[in-house]
Formats: structure tokens, C-alpha cells, sequence
């Protein structure tokens, strides 16, 4: 339980700024696991900046074509960017009318259920992803936030199994974590993925009792590894 309350304490930082912050008119989108009202974050100016004017496009864009699966992705993805995480759900909530078999959908609006805390919100629509995902070819993610080489690195599938398994994670079901997660590692295809999915099940492995499979996970692992974007696992 010590590594799952410093890894929610971690999550909070990262994803929201809490309510003694500088950010208190804005609406708070989530309320954290330890009682606080969370914020967005305050983002430097020109980054800002920036993310704004890529959200008026996607709006436009989605405006435009409002039964496009895509464009309402991006406008969703786009929102969640800035910290809109509650617009951005009801964006994925409304194109799932539309597009109710969408297992990119269901992948991003569950990512987005993390963010806010509704953990069994998250498991029940990237469940549901991962059934709807089941047997397609594996399709390249684009990046809304590009790495150094704007290079993709992630496949829709692999995110799926990969949120599914932080959500388990966290609500403390290492059994289903670890199921998915061991999906995800199967899944992984390069080094960046494969440190990400490979701590994941380490830890998980670790907590379970499992240390000779966590061990023998780092087999992979080697210093010398070339990573793009994934240092920090």
C-alpha cells in the first residue's frame, strides 16, 4: 500500500495543481483521491498559447464534420491537453452516439476517466475497448504531444491494455493489473514501450509475492537501451 499511496500522491502532482494554488477560479475537474479539489495546470504562456489555437482548429474541424470519429478524437484530446478533462469526456460521451462501437473512442474517454478519478468509469469503458479492439491489425497512435524525433511510439491497442491496467492498478485489483499489463508487454514493440510495460509488471509482480518473475522481466532491460521519450521508467 506504500508504493500505491506515493504513486496517487505522484499522479496528483503531476496531472492537477490542488486548491491552494493560484489557479482557484478556474473550475476544479476532479476531486483527488485524498479529499482535494483538483485544478488544471498552469502551463507556460507560449505552450499555452499554442495548445489554444490547436483546439480552436479541432473545434472548427469538428464542427465541420460532426460524425467524424477522428475529428471528434482530436477535439477531445485537444481539450484534455488544457486541463478540460470534464469537456473532454462529454465530447468522447457525445461521439459515442455516434460512433457507439468505437474502441478509440472508449480508449480515450477512459484514459480520461483516470484523470478525474472514476477508476470503475476507466475499467468499464477500456474493457469494453479491449473487447471491441480484439483481432484488429495493430494501428500507430499519433502523438498529440510529439517527442524529439516526432515519432509515434504507441499503437491504440497497446494504450488500451495500458490504461486498463493503471486503472486496475489503482483501485488496488493487482490481479487484473497484471493481466493487462501482461497484454501490454506482449504488445510492446520497441524499447520505449517495453520499459513502460516492463515496470509496471515489476511492480506489480513485486507487490503480488512474484519476485522471480519480476526478476526475470529485467532480463530485457539493458542500460545501454536507446529510449525516445521514456526515461523516467
Amino acid at each position: 500500500m506504500v508504493r500505491l499511496c506515493l504513486l496517487i500522491m505522484i499522479i496528483e502532482i503531476l496531472s492537477c495543481n490542488s486548491e491552494n494554488t493560484t489557479v482557484s477560479k478556474q473550475i476544479p475537474q476532479a476531486i483527488s483521491l485524498l479529499g482535494d479539489s483538483l485544478y488544471p495546470r498552469i502551463l507556460p504562456s507560449e505552450v499555452e498559447k499554442d495548445f489554444k489555437r490547436k483546439l480552436s482548429d479541432t473545434r472548427m474541424l469538428a464542427k465541420a464534420h460532426p460524425n467524424n470519429e477522428i475529428a471528434l478524437i482530436w477535439f477531445g484530446r485537444r481539450l484534455a491537453y488544457l486541463g478540460q478533462y470534464q469537456r473532454a469526456i462529454e465530447v468522447y460521451t457525445n461521439a459515442l452516439e455516434k460512433h457507439p462501437e468505437s474502441f478509440k473512442i472508449l480508449r480515450h474517454r477512459g484514459h480520461r476517466y483516470i484523470s478525474i478519478r472514476k477508476f470503475d468509469h476507466a475499467i468499464a469503458d477500456l474493457s469494453r475497448a479491449a473487447v471491441l479492439a480484439a483481432g484488429s491489425e495493430p494501428q500507430i497512435e499519433p502523438d498529440g504531444l510529439p517527442n524529439k524525433l516526432n515519432q509515434p511510439l504507441t499503437t491504440t491497442q497497446w494504450n488500451i491494455y495500458y490504461h486498463l491496467g493503471l486503472a486496475y492498478y489503482l483501485v488496488d485489483d493487482l490481479k487484473n493489473a497484471k493481466d493487462a499489463f501482461e497484454i501490454c508487454y506482449q504488445m510492446s514493440d520497441n524499447n520505449d514501450v517495453l520499459v513502460a510495460s516492463t515496470d509496471w509488471l515489476y511492480m506489480i509482480n513485486r507487490r503480488l509475492g512474484n519476485n522471480d518473475e519480476a526478476n526475470a522481466l529485467l532480463a530485457k532491460i539493458d542500460p545501454e537501451m536507446v529510449i525516445i521519450e521514456n526515461d523516467s521508467y
